[in-house]
């Protein structure tokens, strides 16, 4: 129906020709050409942002549901301590936010989950196929094609406004184009304040749609607990303690080499920082105390505990053993996680590298540690300690902390059920180093021609951990290897004997050597302890710990 048009007969407030619509014979008058843009520049720019939104909303919700993985991130940290009779470890429970299905969630980590900081980057394994996400899957994909109608309809309500004014008002005109009559545009039903209302009213409903659907609040923690299969962390570091002997009481050679030992390990304050992490190949770099002396290649005792958990990952999963493994995978997929890449492996020394400590034994527990939650392999301590104990004498010890009897070459443990106590000890540092194979090779000369009795655990030891006695603990210290390292090393003798003097309840050498410890009576007898031999310039450096101290945990 054609508007038919009349001229405007007023004064110059007029608003130029009247336009008389064929639908209701009403006579309305043509709008500002601004007013005409201004509603086109809104409708179509609406349209437009909601059908980016629509495709990025759809494009999200697309890879997402055919994986498992996505990444996190961690948002806070919660953390607590497990104590027992060998000391506190601690354990995080981080919250992790994280993307799937275009939608935002959040959940709760494993208690025992690795040390984390807030803004870390974590991946987060799920299953797509369960029904929530299924739902979200759906929910997803609606929404894109529902914000891509939104904007499909506000760009062609917004186009057939503004052309059909022009059309009207150049049709009522008889011109040739609307653009002639300068100022107005005809009136389109929309070109009115109920009109302009109305689309104001409908842009505002669809903008809140919007934000509903994008800034929705994402589930409250542990809602996706149980859809949620596991944390893989990119990487894991590890604190290990150093060790000392209380006792060290060595047998005759076996027929393997190795001679038998009765030993009581003590883990003591004084740690190394290990970090593993997925590379290419395995890699070892060492920093810190020692850092050149200790071997970075194939032979370094962390990278052969690396391959000995692969091995048994690959043995267990042979045998068709479940492993325990969190998301799923079972003992086929965490051995494929184990085998399918190499580990880096960074340690920050502390303990020092052949100080009679077992500082590399330390490590390679650590090792083993990092590499059980990097691949959430879900191997216990126990199972831990028994793989440790093929890769060096002193690694399961380091495992498991504390103080604990050693047997065999010193791997098979019992822990001391002794009553709690924190002892306090000084360790001097020798500005030198000594090799364990020949400080035994030492005591094996030392003792040619005698008649060399199987070891047997000290009975005053164990009575003075019972006692939590630091006096007749100190009184109960023993090492068969103390002579022969004494013999290599005569310098010790001065460091023991100023340690004496400067009031220690007990001196003894470290295992094979050189490193000496001290026992004291309070913190502040060893704060003491440690001035005096620093002082008395006898040896390269001096620190004092606790102990005793959890074996290697995650940080």
């Amino acid at each position: 129906m054609r508007a038919e048009a009349e001229d405007t007969v007023g004064d110059a407030g007029s608003l130029g020709p009247e336009i008389r619509t064929g639908f209701s014979g009403r006579t309305r008058k043509p709008v500002p050409r601004w007013v005409a843009y201004f509603q086109f520049a809104v409708f179509v720019g609406i349209g437009i942002a909601l059908l980016i939104g629509g495709l990025r909303r759809y494009d999200a919700a697309q890879p997402i549901a055919g994986g498992r993985t996505t990444t996190g991130t961690v948002t806070t940290v919660n953390t607590g301590q497990n104590c027992g009779r060998h000391g506190c470890s601690t354990y995080w429970v981080p919250t992790i936010q994280f993307t799937a299905n275009g939608r935002g969630f959040t959940f709760a980590g494993p208690e025992s989950g690795s040390s984390m900081n807030t803004g870390d980057q974590v991946q987060v394994s799920y299953d797509p196929s369960n029904p929530a996400f299924a739902r979200d899957l759906s929910a997803g994909v609606g929404e894109a094609w529902m914000l891509m109608l939104f904007g499909a309809l506000a760009i062609l309500i917004g186009s057939a406004s503004f052309l059909l004014g022009f059309r009207r008002l150049h049709t009522a005109l008889n011109l040739k184009s609307a653009r002639d009559e300068s100022g107005w545009v005809g009136h389109s039903g929309l070109h009115s304040v109920w009109g302009i209302s109305a689309a104001v009213v409908v842009m505002v409903a669809i903008v809140v749609f919007v934000l509903a659907v994008h800034l929705q609040p994402a589930l409250a923690p542990n809602a996706l607990a149980y859809e949620v299969g596991s944390v893989l962390v990119t990487s894991v570091t590890v604190r290990v303690p150093a060790k000392i002997n209380l006792q060290l009481a060595v047998g005759p050679p076996r027929p393997d080499g190795y001679h038998g030992l009765v030993t009581v390990f003590h883990a003591v304050s004084l740690f190394d920082d290990v970090t593993a992490a997925p590379a290419e190949t395995d890699s070892v770099t060492v920093t810190g105390e020692g850092a050149g002396l200790v071997p970075e290649d194939a032979d370094n005792l962390a990278l052969r505990a690396v391959r000995a958990l692969r091995q048994s990952l690959a043995e267990r999963a042979g045998a068709g053993g479940s492993g325990g493994v969190g998301g799923g995978g079972g003992a086929d997929g965490v051995a494929g996680v184990a085998a399918g890449g190499g580990i880096a492996v960074t340690i920050a020394k502390r303990i020092p590298v052949a100080g009679g400590m077992a500082g590399g034994s330390a490590d390679a527990a650590a090792a083993l540690v990092a590499c059980n939650e990097l691949w959430a392999t879900g191997l216990s301590q126990a199972e831990l300690c028994e793989i440790a104990g093929q890769v060096g004498s002193d690694v399961a010890f380091a495992v498991l902390g504390g103080t604990a009897v050693g047997r065999g070459r010193g791997e098979l443990l019992t822990p001391v059920p002794a009553a709690p106590a924190t002892y306090h000890w000084v360790l001097a540092l020798a500005d030198g180093h000594l090799s364990t194979p020949t400080v035994f090779r030492t005591l094996d000369r030392q003792r040619q021609g005698q008649q060399v009795a199987d070891p047997e655990l000290s009975a005053e030891l164990m009575q003075a951990l019972n006692s939590a006695d630091p006096v007749k603990l100190g009184a109960a210290l023993s090492n068969d290897l103390q002579e022969p390292a004494l013999t290599l090393f005569p310098a010790l003798r001065k460091t023991l004997d100023a340690g004496r003097e400067a009031g220690a309840l007990g001196a003894l050498v470290s295992g094979s050597g050189p490193t000496c410890f001290f026992l004291a009576g309070s913190s502040d007898e060893a704060t003491d302890l440690a001035n005096a031999l620093s002082g008395a310039g006898i040896c390269r450096a001096v620190a004092t710990a606790t102990g005793p101290a959890a074996g290697a945990s995650v940080i």
